[in-house]
């Protein structure tokens, strides 16, 4: 009952207008050893020509199709296994075998048939593998394969199978550190760069050497749609190559000042509202820099926010055709979907100083006046009162304020009507606030029974009178200017079948309820309700229970939710049909209904948000985007 009320709230809040943001509102969706990778330790992903994602983790070699994972390990004596579990970086070549670079040995592994090719150093040739030890392939534009080991660089001759090594320049201040490399890349103009402890180098394939171009330990170039060349240091934070100085200059961002602070990897991506990012997946957490300023955001872990970045270091960052970015983690990978960076989460209670969430409520109703925004919560949490920047004014504990009746913290609705008279819908009957004066009705019932004082929501009439819902007492017709209920309309088993727990009035005046048996329309010609008869796919007729929702949409359609499903009415001919999980409906329990203005529905069920193009298509969403 909790997420779908807090779904809700989330998604109702979408439609209000929160505060402008530059920055993207990241959702990161997780996959670690919950969801069958062999480790959470992963160092790099990358997405073949079949759109199958490999995994390149400290315990061996992950196979992720969208629908599971598949392990690869080094198997003792058995040298058609990779070489080694510790994987720290994989490229394919032109024949669609996989390179993986590990902590002892490259391999070459074939997808098809799971079974590897090793190469290692041999001291006694020369055109073996430099060094069995952090070997990190790149496939070059030509398809060359170029390995950065930590005994240097070297060039793979496919045609004689042997490494090609080449030469290095010593450095002024001597030692051996030098000759650990880390990464190749390669800029738009196609020039090759090897990134080193003892600084960045130009490859010379013509001369087969390497020429000093900077110093320090650098780990990651990317070169910009903008044609700006970025630098990723271990200790140096960002820099930014200057043309009028000819050097790299720092990017001041606060989080890279920080001691050990290490710059992983650097990629560009676009997101859904065509805004370029650099993204910096650095030891720390991921950094978004707008390529068109210096303004920089920074995604960390946030314990309350479950779609939060759920790591500390970002060792790779990886863009795949669907223009999701996948974050190689100390924590497994984390993506982002553009599609899914639609909720944005507002953490109100914090302002309340809870220390727990639960304490707040379950937020259930929202009435935005002119400056001002009414949360009720359940269950007798009263009303918090936010201005439109969702800072808190005020916390209402019950209504009227000075009463002592319990019932009277359990606000289920506010309505505010012409004059600005704000109506609630209490456990403890209607309550009308008119300027600071409060005056209570009470439905015409036995009070003596609690339960008969709970109203949970009034629907205005074009006449002006009140429809008001009250739960197992059905319907009351309520006149607002003499303040007398007019007349009862209580559930009887058959037309109002059950407890009344929805209503609608649509564009065309009718007025729809939602019973724990099924839905009803008011028939004004015998001032009584018509209970509407709902059909399955095959036809036949359904038993319905709990709608608990109804809309309608451009096209008249009244759609209503329930928890055996979705039922979609034609209300001329006052049938429905039930569309369930036999019809592609992601779940059938669902509580919540809302539409669009481009007339999509969107559904909060018990594990997340369903949206409904009302055709054919179902779009899921749940926590990991952002729905808590």
């Amino acid at each position: 009952m909790k997420r779908w009320i807090i779904t809700y709230l989330i998604l109702t809040l979408g439609f209000f207008n929160a505060p402008a943001q530059s920055f993207p509102n990241l959702k990161f969706n997780q996959i670690t050893v919950k969801d069958g990778l062999s480790t959470n330790a992963v160092n790099c992903t990358y997405e073949d020509q079949n759109g199958i994602i490999w995994i390149a983790t400290s315990k061996g070699l992950n196979r992720y199709d969208g629908t599971g994972i598949k392990e690869f390990k080094h198997v003792a004596n058995d040298s058609t296994t990779i070489c080694n579990d510790a994987i720290l970086s994989i490229v394919g070549d032109k024949e669609q075998q996989l390179w993986l670079g590990t902590a002892k040995g490259l391999s070459r592994f074939n997808p098809l048939t799971g079974k590897a090719v090793n190469f290692f150093n041999d001291p006694a040739h020369k055109n073996s593998l430099a060094h069995n030890f952090n070997c990190v392939p790149f496939m070059d534009s030509k398809g060359n394969l170029w390995i950065a080991t930590n005994a240097g660089v070297q060039l793979f001759d496919y045609k004689q199978r042997k490494f090609i090594t080449y030469a290095i320049p010593a450095p002024r201040k001597g030692g051996k550190g030098y000759l650990t490399f880390n990464s190749i890349t390669e800029d738009r103009q196609h020039r090759l760069w090897a990134l080193g402890n003892g600084g960045l180098y130009l490859i010379d394939e013509k001369n087969k050497q390497l020429i000093a171009y900077s110093e320090g330990s650098a780990l990651t170039l990317y070169q910009a749609n903008d044609n700006v060349v970025y630098l990723g240091q271990a200790s140096g934070g960002l820099k930014r190559f200057d043309r009028q100085s000819a050097r790299f200059v720092p990017v001041n961002i606060p989080l890279l000042n920080k001691p050990n602070t290490r710059v992983n990897d650097l990629i560009e991506w676009t997101d859904n509202q065509q805004n370029k990012w650099l993204c910096i997946g650095v030891s720390g957490g991921l950094i978004l820099k707008n390529l068109k300023n210096d303004q920089v955001r920074q995604y960390v872990t946030d314990e309350l926010n479950p779609a939060s970045l759920n790591a500390f270091n970002v060792y790779h960052l990886a863009k795949d055709r669907q223009n999701r970015l996948w974050l190689s983690t100390d924590n497994g990978i984390s993506i982002i979907d553009p599609n899914y960076q639609n909720f944005e989460n507002i953490p109100i209670y914090q302002q309340v100083k809870l220390n727990n969430p639960k304490q707040f409520g379950i937020p259930n109703n929202i009435l935005e006046t002119e400056d001002r925004f009414y949360i009720t919560c359940y269950y007798a949490k009263g009303i918090y009162v936010f201005d439109k920047n969702w800072q808190l004014l005020s916390h209402i504990a019950r209504i009227p304020e000075k009463v002592k009746s319990f019932l009277s913290q359990s606000v289920n609705s506010i309505y505010q009507d012409e004059q600005k008279n704000l109506w609630f819908s209490t456990d403890s009957g209607l309550v009308k606030k008119a300027g600071n004066r409060y005056k209570i009705f009470f439905p015409p019932a036995d009070l003596s029974n609690k339960d008969n004082l709970a109203v949970s929501k009034l629907y205005k009439r074009k006449d002006g009178n009140f429809w008001i819902r009250a739960r197992q007492n059905g319907i009351y017709l309520f006149n607002p200017n003499t303040g007398k209920f007019i007349k009862h309309y209580p559930p009887d088993g058959k037309n109002i079948d059950g407890s009344v727990f929805s209503c609608l009035i649509d564009r065309q005046g009718d007025f729809w309820i939602g019973a724990t048996k099924g839905i009803s329309l008011y028939n004004a010609a015998k001032d009584a309700f018509d209970k509407i008869s709902i059909l399955d796919h095959k036809g036949h007729p359904s038993e319905i229970s709990w709608v608990t929702d109804i809309i309608q949409d451009k096209d008249n359609i009244i759609w209503a939710v329930s928890d055996v499903g979705l039922l979609k009415i034609d209300k001329a001919a006052k049938t429905g049909l039930l569309i369930d999980d036999k019809m592609g409906l992601p779940e059938n329990y669902l509580k919540r209904i809302l539409i669009d203005t481009l007339n999509n529905l969107w559904i909060p069920s018990q594990q997340g948000i369903i949206k409904y193009d009302r055709k054919n298509t179902f779009t899921y969403f749940n926590f990991n985007n952002g729905c808590q």
